[in-house]
């Protein structure tokens, strides 16, 4: 890569950008993030309807693509590699929340039970 293709600013490619990212240009990655924020956004944000959520999620979705860069074979594929991380962590998040609202049933049936048998 020349000096000026690895300037930060200039177009790059996708690939060109995760060569770069692998090398741990922060830069580099920056500018993926940059590329594809909205994309990743919108995924997440159709799915859950959840402005807040969805940025959160869209967070995790880039760090998990930044510890996990390595791992994408075909860097020419980084919007479906993003995209596919999205929806994982979509699916943990539901996960989560269904764990959740199970453990509040739980203490609820829990409270009431105790609740009744004190003759409430």
């Amino acid at each position: 890569m020349t000096a000026i293709a690895t300037h930060v600013g200039l177009a790059q490619t996708d690939v060109e950008l995760v060569a770069a990212s692998r090398q741990g240009n922060r830069d580099a990655f920056g500018q993926i993030v940059r590329r594809y924020q909205g994309l990743i956004s919108g995924l997440i944000y159709s799915s859950c309807g959840d402005l807040s959520a969805s940025e959160d999620i869209a967070q995790e979705t880039f760090l998990a693509a930044w510890k996990s860069l390595s791992g994408l074979r075909e860097p020419e594929k980084l919007p479906a590699w993003l995209c596919q991380i999205a929806r994982h962590r979509m699916l943990d998040q539901r996960r989560e929340a269904v764990r959740e609202n199970a453990r509040l049933a739980r203490a609820v049936t829990q409270y009431d039970r105790k609740w009744r048998a004190a003759g409430g």
